[in-house]
């Protein structure tokens, strides 16, 4: 029986040794899980503090996880720290997906992830800048009754081809160029902030000056020259064919949008010097602001040339431009009707 005993007890410390041995490894399992734990809460906590600046409520949520994460970890409560990390990478996904999305009209630059806190304003993706343009500008004209003049490009273009005096566009532009400033110093008032809105952002200290980082200069020229070409001739054609009241300004609308749709990330699309100044005036970074001159002059030139003599032409020679500028500046009104009443 003593025997007996002895054998059943030496079981049962075999038993409790295995127990003990069993519990030290779950104990280490549980050390390496904690610390595993602890790492993954701290690099995300880390990176959530690059973060924490944006007042998205997805970031926002993102920090409480993470917060969250830190507690469960310290007091072991391994029944939520699962559950806890599942939704940390959720809202970690989500931040970069806030930070991947584009913030500005301005020229896109391809250098790499912006530093520093997020620039104040409201987020606006390409479309919705496409769209913002060419809608406000198709109701400003609506508005308006199809005749009038936002675009310094046109003005010129219009004086150019005499279908606008002189003196008539300088007062257009001037009232165009204080619009713009205007509206620039309400945005400034509003959001506090109008850098997105400036064309040019960014100056890089190179031989070649570029526009943004991946832009040079001639290629923004060119690109502000065509995207005002055919804004300007698009307006020019409306004004001239019997068209219904409603189609001029949604015609110009879709001719605004589809310049942005296609400059946008390249210049951030000037196309309207005087969109282009305010925000320049009210920032004082005039930065390469003069592509955002040359550009649309340039293609306003282009286009009333391309339709006065090639597509609807008005002038069989330079002598009949002439002569048209004579009586339109320096004839009186007598000598207009004169010479008209001479005319076969």
């Amino acid at each position: 029986m003593e025997r007996a005993g002895r054998f059943e007890d030496n079981q049962k410390l075999s038993h409790l040794e295995a127990e003990l041995e069993e519990t030290k490894l779950q104990l280490k399992k549980q050390k390496a899980l904690k610390e595993t734990f602890i790492n993954q809460a701290k690099d995300a906590k880390r990176e959530l503090e690059r973060l924490e600046k944006f007042s998205d409520p997805a970031v926002r949520n993102a920090a409480v996880i993470a917060s969250k994460v830190h507690n469960n970890v310290k007091y072991m409560k391994k029944k939520n720290l699962q559950q806890d990390l599942e939704e940390l990478k959720v809202a970690h996904l989500l931040t970069v997906l806030i930070k991947a999305d584009p913030r500005s009209t301005g020229p896109t630059n391809h250098s790499g992830p912006p530093e520093g806190p997020p620039p104040s304003g409201f987020v606006a993706c390409p479309l919705q800048v496409v769209l913002v343009f060419g809608l406000s500008v198709a109701m400003a004209a609506l508005s308006m009754g199809g005749a009038v003049h936002l675009n310094p490009a046109v003005s010129i273009a219009m004086a150019l081809t005499l279908r606008l005096r002189l003196w008539r566009a300088a007062l257009y532009v001037i009232g165009q160029l204080l619009g713009g400033v205007a509206s620039a110093a309400l945005l400034l008032g509003l959001m506090g902030d109008v850098a997105p809105a400036v064309n040019q952002v960014s100056v890089p200290p190179t031989a070649n000056q570029r526009v943004s980082s991946s832009v040079l200069l001639h290629q923004a020229v060119t690109v502000e020259t065509l995207i005002t070409l055919q804004l300007v001739l698009v307006v020019m054609v409306t004004t001239e064919l019997p068209l219904p009241e409603v189609a001029a300004p949604l015609l110009v609308g879709l001719t605004v949008s589809l310049g942005h749709l296609v400059a946008v990330g390249a210049t951030g699309c000037g196309m309207n010097p005087a969109r282009s100044f305010g925000p320049a005036a009210v920032t004082l970074d005039f930065r390469n602001h003069w592509v955002f001159w040359a550009g649309p002059i340039l293609g306003a030139c282009l286009a009333a040339l391309l339709n006065d003599l090639v597509l609807r032409p008005r002038w069989r020679c330079p002598g009949d431009w002439w002569a048209e500028l004579k009586q339109l500046y320096v004839l009186t009104d007598k000598q207009q009707q004169g010479a008209l009443s001479q005319l076969p």
